[in-house]
């Protein structure tokens, strides 16, 4: 399959300037079959109406090292290179690295997900850990209401200063889909909730995908 996806996070912070928002477009292609994808990943951002602009780019390598059977667990890491491509203040300014491991189980008409990873700066030793989780109910064969978690770690260095946020959220949602002959339309709605205050207090998650076979 090859998907094109679309994601647009919007975040509101305390104050009545605060307001920022980040769109995404993801493309993902297989190589030689299912078990590996290439894919890559173009932010743009804009935080409280002051900068915008185009923030680091990411280049994907997943692998579906197993798949989920009757008894088994789907495990499919993925490992990223961080372009330096982000205008000044948008992007890290030096390349970087990310990795995720994801396992995911289904039990009759739920589906549990986990994903622990983290990104890594080697010139300014700027990094994040993560873990996020869902369990997704499937109301309808079109249909799944979801319930997302994320919680991080993430140390920042300017001026030689490091600094250590711990953001969570929790992300209550939906998604459904339409066919439209071979290809696939999903999209699906998310509105993050902190529960750290240094997580965003208000947000809206927006995410369209157009999937289709390869050949």
């Amino acid at each position: 399959m090859v998907q094109h996806i679309f994601t647009l996070l919007r975040s509101r912070g305390r104050g009545a300037d605060s307001d920022s928002w980040e769109f995404t477009f993801t493309q993902e292609w297989p190589v030689s079959g299912m078990k590996h994808q290439l894919s890559y990943s173009i932010p743009y951002t804009s935080i409280d109406g002051q900068a915008a602009g185009l923030e680091d780019i990411l280049i994907n390598y997943r692998f579906q090292a197993a798949t989920e059977d009757k008894d088994g667990i789907a495990i499919s890491p993925r490992v990223s290179l961080i372009l330096p491509s982000g205008k000044k203040g948008l992007g890290e300014g030096s390349p970087g690295f990310d990795f995720g491991l994801p396992l995911s189980r289904q039990v009759s008409d739920f589906y549990f997900h986990l994903n622990v990873g983290g990104t890594w700066f080697p010139a300014s030793d700027s990094r994040a850990y993560r873990i996020s989780g869902s369990s997704i109910w499937q109301a309808h064969p079109k249909l799944n209401l979801m319930l997302e978690f994320l919680a991080a770690a993430e140390r920042t260095v300017e001026d030689s200063r490091a600094e250590w946020t711990h953001p969570v959220l929790a992300i209550p949602g939906f998604r459904t889909a339409i066919n439209v002959r071979s290809a696939q339309l999903v999209w699906g709605i998310g509105v993050p909730m902190a529960l750290t205050g240094s997580a965003p207090p208000r947000g809206l998650f927006l995410y369209f995908s157009i999937e289709h076979p390869f050949r």
